[in-house]
């Protein structure tokens, strides 16, 4: 299930989708960003529907710079 909100300092994997471009969190990463963990998907995107195989990132929530800060999974 996806996050319903975001936490100011919080890590979360999460995906782009293909279609739309938009950040679709995909659980909690409870590692802080530190993990190797890498995989993927297969979600639909909350925001245009498209259904298909997200590949995963780290992603930390900042609402004070207003910018997304995705870190690869490699």
């Amino acid at each position: 299930m996806f996050p319903s909100t975001f936490r100011d300092g919080e890590w979360y994997i999460a995906a782009v989708c293909p279609n739309c471009r938009k950040l679709v969190p995909i659980f909690r990463d409870l590692t802080e960003g530190t993990s190797k963990f890498c995989t993927s998907y297969q979600i639909t995107c909350p925001e245009c529907k498209q259904r298909g195989v997200f590949e995963s990132e780290r992603y930390r929530h900042s609402s004070a710079e207003l910018k997304e800060v995705l870190l690869p999974l490699n």
